[in-house]
Formats: structure tokens, sequence, C-alpha cells
């Protein structure tokens, strides 16, 4: 995402594409290109066509970009496709598949990837595309069916966010042996909305404790602690919040607050 590095990385793979000697040369020069211009706000659109038609190229099956059925028969064997395998690093399909269901997702294209993430059977991401499409149902019925299967904390906090039972985050909590921190920061969030102050911070040092690097948690630690007057672990945390994020100006705000509390002028 460097943009002096993706300039530098444009003329050589641009001189590939001018003349390709093989087939797969020529379609990854094509991925690499598809991935340097999804970074650009004016290409990334492109960048994804692209990337799906270098996807069904692996396939015999009907497509958008790949309509007809001489297109098919009219493509590289299997000879011309393998001959440089060794040489470049050309993603596997399941690979290539997850990489566009993930940028898709990214770009709020959720119907594509919540395809994509279908065949590939990675569930966590299809409940949470279902999510996104607002279609709390659907994400219910797979979450279920997967705890039949197997009990993990993503799915756990996924069932508990759609039926709103709080006692699902403690399991997923104690499943994970205590280091899932999302089910934590959630009642946390539970608990601050309820005006639980003090339990809203002991869910929040217990989420921290397993992922500090979470700027928003510490700005509700401080809120709540504020709340609570408890000035100098309010203190603390809007500090650890600004250390990490610059842009949360209310932490700044806050941070003169309680200096002026304290009468630390």
């Amino acid at each position: 995402q460097d943009g002096l590095t993706a300039e530098e990385m444009f003329p050589y793979i641009q001189r590939v594409l001018d003349e390709p000697i093989n087939w797969m040369i020529h379609s990854t020069g094509l991925l690499e290109r598809s991935w340097l211009e999804y970074e650009r706000q004016r290409t990334f659109d492109r960048a994804l066509l692209q990337i799906q038609a270098l996807l069904d190229q692996h396939t015999t099956k009907l497509t958008i970009t790949q309509s007809t059925m001489k297109s098919i028969e009219e493509s590289a064997q299997v000879d011309e496709r393998l001959l440089y395998i060794h040489s470049l690093v050309y993603p596997a399909q399941f690979e290539l598949k997850k990489d566009l269901a993930e940028r898709y997702l990214r770009s709020q294209v959720f119907a594509s990837a919540l395809n994509l993430f279908k065949e590939l059977n990675l569930w966590d991401e299809v409940v949470k595309c279902y999510q996104l499409l607002d279609k709390p149902q659907r994400a219910e019925i797979v979450v279920r069916e997967q705890l039949k299967i197997n009990e993990t904390p993503y799915m756990l906090t996924a069932l508990a966010d759609l039926t709103s039972n709080e006692s699902l985050y403690e399991k997923a909590w104690i499943l994970s042996n205590k280091r899932y921190a999302r089910a934590k920061r959630t009642l946390a969030k539970i608990s601050y909305d309820r005006g639980d102050y003090f339990a809203c911070v002991e869910h929040l040092d217990a989420a921290l404790k397993v992922q500090p690097l979470v700027a928003h948690s510490w700005y509700l630690r401080g809120i709540a602690s504020m709340h609570l007057e408890d000035w100098n672990k309010g203190l603390e945390s809007f500090l650890r919040c600004i250390q990490q994020d610059m842009e949360i100006t209310e932490a700044h705000a806050n941070m003169g607050s309680i200096h002026m509390k304290l009468r630390d002028y």
C-alpha cells in the first residue's frame, strides 16, 4: 500500500504485460497489477473484476467474465499453464478465491463475498456477511448448524449478538481459555449502556489484558472510570487511547477535564 513502491512496480508489470511469453506469466502480471490497482480509488472496481476473471479462467463454469463455451475451449492447455509453475508465485485457486472474497467484503460487495465464502466453507465470514446484509434469521440458522458440529468462541458470540443472550458471551470467554477479547468488549458495552460502570471496567480490564491495542476500549474504560470518579484510572485510559489513536479528540478533551478536576494545571 506504499505509494512509491506501487509506482516503482507498475513499469515492470506493464513491461511483462506488453509482451507476455506465456499464459501463466501473463496471468501473474494481471494479478499483480490488480492488487496494486485495488488500492486506488479510481481503479479498485476494475481490479476486482480482473481478479474475478482470473479466478473464473480456472473453471469450466459459465460466468459473467467467461460467458461462452468457446472461450473455455480456447483457453490455454495444461502444459502451457504448468510451464513456469515453479518460477512464479501464483496462488492456488482456493487462495485466490479467499483473497477476492475478502476484497469484496472490504469493498462492501457483501452478496458476492457471501457466495465465495460459502464455496470455501468459511462459516465465520458467512455469518458476518448475513449480518451485514441485514439477514439475522439466516445468520442464526448457519450459527446453530455450526454449533451442532463444533462450538467456537466466534459462533457463540455471533449467536449472542443475534439472540441478546449475555450468558453466551461468558461461555465464549471461558471456551477460549479467556483469550477471546471480543466477548468481554461486548459485555463491557452492554454494562455501560445499562449504567453498571464497575462491571464495564472489569470486563474491559480482562479484554485489554489480552488485546491492549484497541483504542476505543481504552476510551470506554476512561469514560466508565470518570463515572466512577476514579480519575487516575480515567487519565491512564485516555492516555493509552491517545497513544494509539490521536484522532479520538474526545479523549483529549476528557483528559483536560480530569486535570481540571484534579487541579493539575
